[in-house]
């Protein structure tokens, strides 16, 4: 079965990750990385999260500079299961 792996946030090099992923046979989709609106909810079947680098500047909100609109770091952990493994780096010791 293939994971189903949300790329979230992030810049350029997150929509490299996601064409990286479809073309080494994973059902990989970004959430953030265009002007395109979006649900949230849609992570629900996600078995990977990969969130940017920096995760947050702020500790609320995912760095998503090119998002149309704001994801907090709650939307994304109210809105998985628990066996959804989360990639990300530089997390701050609030997170």
């Amino acid at each position: 079965m293939k994971k189903n792996i949300y790329v979230i946030g992030g810049d350029l090099r997150q929509i490299t990750v996601t064409e990286l992923l479809k073309k080494d046979g994973f059902n990989a989709c970004s959430i953030g990385l265009s002007k395109d609106d979006f649900d949230i909810q849609v992570i629900k079947d996600a078995d990977v999260i990969v969130l940017p680098i920096p995760v947050s500047y702020d500790n609320v909100y995912i760095n998503a500079p090119i998002s149309p609109k704001r994801i907090t770091i709650s939307d994304i952990f109210d809105n998985i299961s628990e066996k959804c493994c989360v990639l990300g780096a530089c997390f701050s010791a609030e997170t």
